[in-house]
């Protein structure tokens, strides 16, 4: 048994893990800055770098634990020949199961992609209108001033909007490829 088959029967599990880790940390970050422009004297607990390490490592463990059914996607069989013994991978007790792994897929799906999309997308146009509505606010009391004020907030909201965009297109062809895949194996 060579690290070939290792690497076929767990890289799966492995490339979910961090996949979806790297989701829900962006997920924590536009809550965190939702938090942050939106709502700032509830924040302040909330932008400690511990909350941050402490949110991180628990996001990878969930994600761990969420992805454990997928390590039962394959087994690992034996076939012995006079001369000669393979080793092989074989369909795990995930893929036997088709009531468990529409579950299995069910759950992914909602979890890996639909929830992270509407939290994004919320977070991200609550902070786009809060930016906008500053940014009138502003203009508003500054009419008269001399002094002249940058206006960050429009990078600020091409870079948020970018984000979004960014995930909303990357995302959803590798969630709706892996999906159907999954259905039809």
């Amino acid at each position: 048994m060579g690290p070939r088959l290792y690497t076929r029967m767990y890289s799966s599990y492995v490339l979910n893990v961090f996949i979806n880790t790297s989701t829900w940390l962006n997920v924590i970050m536009a809550v965190g800055r939702y938090n942050a422009i939106c709502r700032p004297m509830q924040s302040s607990r909330l932008l400690s770098a511990k909350w941050v390490r402490v949110s991180a490592v628990f996001i990878l463990l969930a994600w761990m634990l969420l992805m454990l059914p997928k390590l039962g996607t394959y087994t690992i069989a034996t076939v012995r020949c006079p001369d000669v013994t393979y080793y092989i991978l074989d369909e795990g007790y995930l893929v036997r199961n088709r009531a468990l792994h529409r579950s299995v897929n069910a759950v992914w799906a909602i979890l890996a992609y639909f929830v992270p999309v509407v939290i994004l997308g919320f977070c991200y146009a609550q902070l786009v209108y809060a930016l906008r509505q500053s940014r009138r606010r502003l203009d508003h009391c500054v009419i008269n001033s001399k002094f002249v004020i940058m206006h960050v907030d429009s990078r600020i909201t091409s870079i948020v909007i970018a984000n979004l965009t960014m995930f909303a297109i990357l995302v959803p062809p590798y969630e709706i490829l892996s999906f159907f895949y999954r259905r039809v194996s």
